[in-house]
């Protein structure tokens, strides 16, 4: 628990219905061809944070699919443009 206390969950662990998952809550996207000697972060063309507002998650898949990382448009300011538009 890099980002909280044990003991802030310690008293569900009693609780059948509750189960701990110790995951990295971010998810890397890469291009479609990478060096081989490259190290993710450095390969990675943007990193999904595990929190994100109201629909910019769709946004950022959108940028990928979209290839938006190969112009001149970086993420925020593609998810700027297009909750301003919508």
């Amino acid at each position: 628990m890099s980002t909280g206390k044990y003991s802030n969950i310690e008293e569900l662990e009693s609780n059948n219905n509750f189960e701990f998952v110790n995951h990295d809550l971010t998810k890397p996207f890469f291009p479609e061809e990478i060096n081989e000697e490259a190290i993710a972060s450095e390969a990675s063309i943007v990193t999904m944070p595990g929190a994100f507002a109201k629909g910019t998650t769709r946004l950022l898949l959108e940028w990928v699919l979209l290839k938006g990382y190969e112009g001149e448009e970086h993420l925020q300011k593609f998810i700027a443009r297009s909750l301003n538009n919508s």
